[in-house]
């Protein structure tokens, strides 16, 4: 009703103010913000008129957005005017802002969030950019861009997918934030499955990208991995899935970001079910390292991750023929697999103890409180060295800012100290017995 009383200049100032405030966490009523915007996005033909002084203003907003709300709001507007305006939005993009600016890259990242959108963007921007490159504005993005719009067209065979892309091999040289739309280009493709199919070529560069540190690269790899790896048959994904597994396990353990953990969880159990043949002898010791951080994963904080990880240890049990973890796992007697895994190899327990101390300074409590308990379960036949380097591991946790942490850090000591000191007895007493 409010907008019919406006000209078409004042709704501009009505959407530019909208957009500013966007760059203030401290708004009392985002939920209203957020309703702003869906009508201004409902009602586009209507508002979405100076398209230059929008973009423009989007662009100098972003880098100080702070909350995911308002990203998402940017996205949503942005995607509105592609939709309504294609080839003129993506020409203002190109205008407003520098190619290289993280910025500008994030914008092109939100144009590539859909299927739909993947594909009218890069012919566009690949078409735009060509014009530019003609009249010496050429710039970095045409290459990547130039393979990015060949390879999303569903209608080019697979042996052609895979030469095209192994001329560019554009994830091995890129600066992060150009990795980091090519990704998401890539990402959103995948989602369509004839497109993921042809994929399986990318899988030893995303695994390189796995590498690299980066928790938002690995989180866009791991999902171009996980809907490749859907599409492929048990034969076509096994000779990758031991060293995929390999890069999988570190990233169980990551605190910044639930979703890390849950999708390399989820993959991992993915993987599980794909090997096949000799492959499965080769994963069972990988899938053993990976037992203690499943269990104690289960009691996550994020409730994603707890029944990920309930399916992935799951999973392992149907690989190494471990009826009794199965069990255990499928009946939910959660605090008697710490026990099943000393029982069944106590040659295990060493490494096992080695694992759990990583777990001390985690910043989640319920996974600090399943490593101390461990570390008690485990004491019975260890080493004086190693009961001495327990309790070292622990003292610290005397001191943690949880009481119920302080107290059974506390009690643990105590029964290590116990141990301790009735394996020294016994010691002392056997050259008096012989």
């Amino acid at each position: 009703m409010f907008a019919r009383y406006l000209q078409p200049s004042e709704q501009t100032d009505f959407i530019l103010r909208i957009i500013e405030g966007m760059q203030d966490f401290s708004i009392y009523n985002k939920q209203l913000v957020g309703s702003v915007v869906a009508g201004i996005t409902g009602e586009s033909s209507r508002w979405l008129v100076d398209m230059p002084k929008i973009m423009s203003s989007l662009y100098k907003t972003l880098h100080f957005i702070s909350w995911d709300s308002a990203w998402q709001w940017v996205g949503s507007l942005l995607l509105r005017m592609l939709e309504q305006y294609p080839e003129k939005a993506v020409r203002l993009l190109l205008d407003t802002a520098p190619p290289g600016d993280s910025s500008c890259l994030e914008m092109w990242e939100m144009m590539l969030s859909t299927p739909l959108a993947v594909d009218k963007v890069l012919v566009l921007l690949f078409k735009e950019l060509q014009e530019r490159k003609q009249k010496m504005l050429f710039c970095t993005l045409t290459e990547d861009i130039s393979c990015l719009a060949l390879l999303a067209s569903i209608y080019l065979p697979g042996e052609h997918f895979a030469r095209t892309y192994e001329f560019y091999r554009f994830l091995r040289h890129q600066s992060q934030d150009m990795l980091s739309v090519a990704l998401r280009g890539i990402a959103t493709m995948s989602r369509i499955p004839e497109m993921a199919r042809k994929m399986k070529v990318l899988l030893p560069d995303l695994l390189e990208v796995l590498e690299q540190g980066n928790e938002d690269l690995q989180l866009k790899a791991l999902r171009v991995c996980r809907n490749v790896l859907r599409e492929l048959r048990r034969e076509e994904a096994t000779p990758m899935a031991v060293e995929l597994l390999d890069k999988l396990l570190p990233l169980f353990d990551n605190e910044l970001f639930s979703e890390l953990r849950e999708i390399s969880i989820s993959l991992f159990t993915e993987l599980l079910k794909k090997v096949a043949g000799k492959c499965k002898r080769q994963m069972k010791k990988r899938v053993r390292r990976g037992l203690l951080p499943l269990w104690f994963h289960m009691s996550d904080e994020t409730r994603s991750v707890a029944e990920a990880s309930s399916q992935a240890l799951l999973a392992a049990a149907e690989l190494l023929k471990w009826q009794q973890l199965r069990d255990l796992v499928q009946t939910g007697q959660t605090w008697r697999i710490g026990e099943c895994l000393l029982l069944q190899d106590r040659t295990r327990a060493e490494d096992y103890l080695d694992q759990s101390q990583g777990y001390l300074d985690n910043a989640q409590d319920t996974l600090r409180m399943e490593a101390i308990r461990f570390m008690g379960l485990a004491a019975r036949g260890q080493s004086q060295q190693n009961l001495l380097k327990m309790m070292s591991a622990l003292y610290p946790l005397e001191h943690d800012c949880t009481p119920s942490i302080r107290c059974l850090a506390t009690q643990t000591i105590s029964i290590l100290s116990s141990v301790r000191v009735k394996a020294e007895q016994r010691r002392t007493k056997r050259p008096w017995c012989c």
